[in-house]
């Protein structure tokens, strides 16, 4: 029975961890999408006023 219970909370620890990560990595890939869209925008402003 000790084993089981030893079995899910380290089960539950590594799948907590795991979401974290990928949170973690759909989070960035949201900022870098972010950050270069608002530079495509500024190039593309940039480009017009000249």
């Amino acid at each position: 029975m000790t084993s089981l219970l030893t079995l899910l909370i380290t089960f539950g620890v590594i799948a907590g961890l795991w979401w974290l990560f990928f949170a973690g990595i759909r989070a960035d890939m949201d900022a870098i999408a972010e950050i270069s869209a608002r530079r495509a925008r500024r190039d593309k402003a940039r480009k017009e006023s000249r």
